[in-house]
């Protein structure tokens, strides 16, 4: 996002000249009465100014659609962070969550006890996941609109969301 800010700048400064190339424009064809002795060079000037004039003109013409382009591209970027940020705090939240459960279940396992006791454990676990499922759901959402954003990476979580194939 760091080149748009210098691509608005830019584009203001162009649009701001137009008056000014304008005017330009109309003094030059204004001197164009004075008398001059060779009609050959006035007539290679005016088709200089006057190519100019078109060239300007076509410029001009191109300003608000550029404006529009950059506009857009402008709110693209913008949609597109606050995508990251939403994912990253959503997934920092379950990513640590699911890290604990994982240690939860790996202890669980190696345990040494009733059969029943880690059944029971496993069971308390599995109701946890259960409550916890709306916020990977809202996770997931979060996924499929980066995608669909086509946005790769997020300095705001080390944490994706891998999609297995079979």
């Amino acid at each position: 996002m760091t080149i748009l800010p210098k691509l608005l700048t830019a584009h203001t400064t162009i649009a701001s000249m137009s008056g000014f190339i304008n005017l330009i424009i109309i003094i030059t064809n204004s001197s164009d009465d004075d008398d001059h002795d060779d009609d050959d060079d006035d007539d290679d000037d005016d088709g200089l100014w006057q190519d100019l004039a078109n060239r300007w003109h076509e410029v001009k013409q191109l300003v608000p659609d550029r404006d529009q382009t950059l506009h857009n591209e402008l709110l693209r970027q913008q949609n597109n962070e606050r995508l990251r940020r939403a994912f990253a705090q959503k997934a920092n939240v379950v990513g640590q969550w699911i890290e604990r459960h994982l240690d939860a279940i790996a202890s669980a396992a190696v345990q040494k006890g009733k059969l029943e006791d880690q059944l029971t454990r496993l069971r308390a676990i599995d109701k946890e996941v259960a409550a916890f499922r709306p916020s990977f759901d809202e996770l997931e959402r979060y996924n499929h609109e980066i995608q669909e954003a086509m946005i790769f990476d997020n300095r705001h979580t080390p944490y994706t969301m891998e999609v297995g194939g079979t």
